[in-house]
């Protein structure tokens, strides 16, 4: 069972940004992934996350939200508390 966040970002990804900035200030371990000049994690995120958007997040939970900064912050508060 995956014990940190996992958080799929690429460059010049404002959203990204603010998540990995989020879990940062609240302490949260969390791993990032840059698909931006990996091949290979570009491909794994390919073959997970059909159409996703940015940023995808992977919880410890089994929850994974993409795109949504709402969700993922509800996410991060709840499971935080």
């Amino acid at each position: 069972m995956q014990k940190e966040i996992i958080i799929y970002s690429k460059d010049n990804c404002p959203k990204c940004e603010q998540v990995k900035q989020v879990c940062s200030q609240l302490g949260l371990k969390f791993i990032v992934k840059n698909i931006t000049h990996d091949l290979i994690k570009l491909t794994e995120f390919r073959e997970k996350f059909v159409g996703a958007g940015f940023p995808v997040v992977e919880f410890p939970d089994g929850m994974t939200i993409a795109g949504n900064l709402e969700e993922i912050y509800q996410h991060i508060e709840n499971t935080n508390k």
